[in-house]
């Protein structure tokens, strides 16, 4: 085994192109929609060294200013790290560099009198082509260094790029693999356009919404309105990191009547097995990280339970789908396996029960578990079909601290 590891470094040392690049592997794979949209996907990146006697500055800043024609840099960061230690011999001017750029960059060096610099191969890049699509449910990675190789690589930190971080990544024993979403990149887009206007229409914290197919619990969207970009996060953006989707409990109190109702009109049908709680002990399965999960064993009365809001959609799945209950998913490695809890005759009766009990937009409202104090929220759940498809569409909308709802 030692030997292949030191001839599989020996191959990769001796791999150059015709600026003398090492090439490197992309060790973090693509994240790929279901129509077929890469948005996420890894750039190797490049850092300008330069060796032997340092230039003296009105050198150097006429070089950048040349470089910086081409490619938009920081040159007062670039002289500043070049002259910070007057004596090393070996510096290194620019980070970061595509493999576009270094090829524009070298283009000025084979145009001038400037020797000595070289290109080298320093890390990778996460690239999120459509800025804020699918955050915070995407995720997003940090940077961490190899000091063996002094190499930066990705590290998955939340959402699916935490969640699937094994498989995304590249190890001498496994190789990287694409996943692909169920994710429908235009009807993500058009969800997400749909919670911005909701959240400024209800004036709310923060509005939540998914779409679930119920022939396979694949979901199909996922979209909150408080969205970031996972390449340019900042301070304002931290308490958006994080899915609230599947970390904010609330109580389910009226919730639980549907709950009640099924339970008792089951037993008319005993045909059919009926989970007690609907699973509302345990994770709903979708496949993220973190989910905030109550222990509602010891608690007396569904409506004392705690839930998040996917483990609510998950439950009151069967009455929009014809009495069948699953763990959502968003990456299609396979389908959930569906459950029959009820006959399909008692889930349609209790479908109209169902719409009847939420209403119109935006819903049944909660209050939140959040920053201890109490906030109000409003849970909408409803169905459609489109071509012969059933669909489940639920809202979660999150008010301001200091606001009661709606």
């Amino acid at each position: 085994m030692q030997k292949n590891f030191l001839a599989i470094f020996i191959f990769l040392s001796l791999m150059s192109n015709s600026y003398g690049i090492e090439r490197g592997k992309i060790l973090r794979a693509n994240i790929i929609t279901d129509d077929n949209v890469t948005v996420a996907y890894t750039q190797k990146v490049y850092k300008l060294t330069y060796l032997g006697t340092p230039y003296k500055k009105e050198r150097l800043h006429t070089l950048l200013n040349k470089i910086s024609k081409q490619i938009s840099i920081n040159k007062e960061s670039a002289l500043k790290r070049y002259f910070r230690d007057s004596s090393q011999t070996y510096k290194v001017l620019l980070y970061g560099l595509t493999r576009e750029q270094v090829g524009k960059i070298q283009k000025v060096l084979d145009n001038t009198s400037n020797k000595g610099f070289s290109f080298v191969l320093s890390g990778e890049r996460r690239v999120y082509p459509y800025g804020d699509f699918l955050t915070p449910v995407l995720g997003y990675n940090k940077k961490l260094l190899d000091k063996a190789t002094n190499f930066t690589y990705l590290d998955g930190v939340s959402g699916l790029e935490k969640e699937y971080d094994m498989i995304l990544s590249e190890n001498p024993l496994i190789q990287a693999e694409d996943i692909h979403l169920s994710i429908d990149f235009i009807k993500q887009k058009s969800l997400e356009k749909e919670v911005d206007g909701l959240k400024a229409l209800y004036n709310a914290q923060e509005v939540i919404s998914v779409i679930l197919d119920t022939e396979n619990f694949h979901i199909k969207a996922f979209a909150s309105s408080n969205r970031y970009n996972p390449t340019d996060i900042h301070r304002e953006n931290m308490n958006d990191l994080s899915i609230h989707g599947i970390q904010y409990l609330f109580q389910l109190e009226s919730f639980a009547t549907l709950v009640k109702d099924t339970l008792y009109l089951n037993t008319k049908n005993p045909k059919y097995e009926i989970y007690a709680d609907l699973e509302l002990d345990r994770p709903s399965g979708i496949d993220l990280p973190y989910e905030r999960v109550y222990s509602n064993k010891d608690l007396y009365g569904f409506q004392n339970y705690k839930v998040n809001f996917m483990q609510l959609v998950k439950a009151y799945s069967l009455y929009f789908s014809g009495g069948y209950i699953a763990n959502p998913k968003i990456v299609k490695f396979q389908d959930s396996d569906r459950r029959a809890i009820i006959s399909k005759e008692l889930a349609q009766k209790l479908k109209t029960q169902a719409e009847q009990f939420f209403g119109d937009m935006p819903g049944k409202r909660v209050t939140l578990e959040f920053e201890d104090k109490n906030v109000s929220a409003n849970i909408y759940m409803t169905s459609y079909e489109k071509g012969n498809k059933q669909y489940i569409k639920a809202y979660f909308t999150i008010y301001h601290s200091d606001e009661t709802g709606i």
